[in-house]
């Protein structure tokens, strides 16, 4: 379109390629050694050792400084169905930036598959707060697996030693690294993550679930299915309600409970000792 342009600069036997003039120019001054490079970076290493980098076939750095970018640009992903997105993105990025010093990650191939590792490494005092909570006491086999069709797109799986505390920990964590504005602004931003699943109360959602929580996308740009522990089923059964509404349908599917809005797509279950909810059709 005659507005975007590739800068390619060779270094001896380096070839650097950028989107950016400036950009090219400053990575050719810090290999001509002009400027301060990131050879011998501790934070670096660090990263590299964590990652296993010196068996990948690609290795990515971002520093302190490339956090926030990187955090906005995430926002405005996160919270694209939301008209204020471009006003959220960068209270994001500036609130959580606090929290991260450095992130890195890998990708190696192997048996005709890639694998991907990731490391972020936190701020000072943020992992000895949210540890007690956040390991969990045992690593068992997860049973969330079993809901996950074999044709899935994909599946995250969540462990953690107590979602209750965790919630709590992260929402005081956040509050104290943040500016005044950014603590006033933390709370509602962490909350908007659970709307998307039904579950207008956090509160009541993570001390009714159990210490495992799973999301499943089953195809690619489709809504997730959020799978959890029923710890405490009339809890989670009021919550669901309210979401679904008083004229939501219940039907039986096997051993499985299927609690169906009237008004949408929009669908909770308790099946197996989980609660599900989600698009009708993915539940």
């Amino acid at each position: 379109d005659g507005a975007r342009h590739i800068t390619l600069a060779f270094v001896g036997t380096a070839a650097i390629v950028g989107n950016d003039e400036a950009s090219v120019l400053r990575c050719v001054d810090a290999r001509r050694r002009k400027r301060a490079s990131l050879l011998g970076n501790q934070q670096l290493e660090h990263a590299r050792e964590q990652v296993d980098a010196a068996g990948a076939s690609l290795f990515g750095f971002v520093s302190k400084a490339g956090v926030k970018p990187i955090l906005q640009a995430w926002g405005l992903y996160l919270f694209s169905s939301n008209q204020n997105a471009a006003t959220i993105a960068p209270i994001f990025g500036n609130i959580f930036s606090n929290l991260i010093e450095d992130f890195a990650w890998t990708s190696r191939f192997t048996e005709g598959r890639a694998e991907d590792r990731c490391f972020l490494q936190l701020s000072e005092g943020v992992a000895d707060r949210l540890r007690g909570s956040a390991i969990p006491e045992d690593r068992a086999p997860s049973n969330e697996i079993t809901f996950v069709p074999s044709d899935a797109y994909s599946v995250s799986v969540y462990h953690f030693r107590d979602v209750e505390r965790l919630w709590r920990d992260v929402n005081a964590t956040v509050s104290s690294h943040a500016d005044v504005v950014g603590a006033i602004a933390a709370r509602p931003l962490l909350r908007s993550l659970f709307p998307p699943y039904g579950i207008n109360d956090p509160d009541t959602f993570v001390s009714a679930v159990g210490t495992r929580i799973a999301t499943i996308r089953i195809e690619e740009n489709a809504p997730s299915v959020l799978v959890a522990g029923a710890f405490d089923r009339p809890s989670l059964r009021k919550l669901a309600q309210q979401r679904l509404g008083p004229t939501a349908k219940t039907e039986t599917v096997g051993d499985a409970e299927l609690m169906l809005s009237s008004s949408d797509n929009f669908a909770a279950s308790f099946a197996d000792d989980h609660f599900l909810a989600g698009t009708g059709d993915a539940v």
